[in-house]
């Protein structure tokens, strides 16, 4: 069964940016209330996500996942 939702023309424009090429309204929404969290994930899922970045932020981001990196110790058993 199929429900029809309104939303405003500015969240429609910001569903479509989210939106994968051939990915359906219902896929796009289904992925971003994590309603298919069992299926396995791809790596291309994460594609384009920091597109809206500059290339500053960027690197700010990856400086901090190196710093990350950096603290991490793995678990000694």
């Amino acid at each position: 069964m199929s429900k029809t939702i309104m939303v405003s023309d500015e969240v429609h424009s910001s569903l479509a940016r989210l939106k994968h090429p051939r990915e359906s309204y219902t896929e796009l929404l289904s992925r971003l209330a994590g309603v298919s969290k069992n299926r396995p994930r791809s790596i291309l899922e994460c594609a384009g996500l920091w597109s809206h970045l500059t290339e500053k932020d960027v690197q700010a981001r990856l400086n901090a996942i190196e710093r990350g990196r950096v603290k991490w110790r793995p678990l000694e058993w």
